[in-house]
């Protein structure tokens, strides 16, 4: 059977996959993948840490051919909860929203939130798409690794350039995100699990 993978850190098992059993590439149906960037990373000034971790795991996953949506910071850091957001799940009552506020309050003491008032949930998108594609914008683009041992080792150079048109053999990468309608599923899926 195909199976999808959601790979949320660095390549490297998916890497060895391809590179050590390609024999099983055809029953992988999708890659929905949390990592690298359009626009700037977070571990350098163009670097995502995933990608930066092994770029030369992503470069073979990136340049493999198979069926890739990547979830990258330029998107990412739009896709998470308010503080009062997660103040509300705080006050529940119900054990799995307490633990989530708990758990993401925890999130609200780190240098990389807008002034306190928001908190990106990074790998949720790399499942959310997959459930709720709708949610999100994209566009098929070109996407190298850089491996070099310079300044750039690790960006995801994504060809964003408007004019050019690449066909769906290339990555879908997302490039914006419903804000409002992510945070509503996502809440009402944590109360669910109550």
């Amino acid at each position: 059977e195909k199976v999808t993978l959601v790979p949320i850190g660095p390549l490297t098992n998916i890497a060895l996959l391809i590179k050590t059993f390609p024999e099983t590439l055809e029953n992988i149906e999708l890659l929905s993948i949390m990592g690298g960037s359009t626009t700037v990373g977070n571990t350098t000034p163009v670097a995502e840490f995933n990608v930066w971790a092994d770029p030369e795991a992503a470069r073979i996953v990136f340049d493999s051919k198979l069926p890739i949506v990547m979830s990258g910071l330029n998107v990412t850091h739009s896709t998470g909860l308010f503080r009062e957001d997660v103040n509300e799940l705080l006050k529940s009552n119900g054990r799995v929203t307490k633990m989530c506020g708990e758990i993401l309050n925890f999130y609200f003491r780190g240098d990389h939130v807008n002034n306190g008032t928001f908190t990106p949930i990074h790998d949720a998108s790399a499942f959310m798409y997959l459930i709720h594609p709708e949610l999100y914008s994209y566009r098929h683009m070109d996407v190298k690794v850089d491996c070099s041992e310079v300044l750039c080792r690790g960006n995801t150079v994504c060809d964003v350039r408007e004019w050019i048109n690449y066909d769906e053999s290339y990555p879908k990468v997302l490039t914006g995100v419903d804000l409002n309608k992510f945070r509503e599923i996502l809440l009402d899926d944590l109360r669910k699990l109550d």
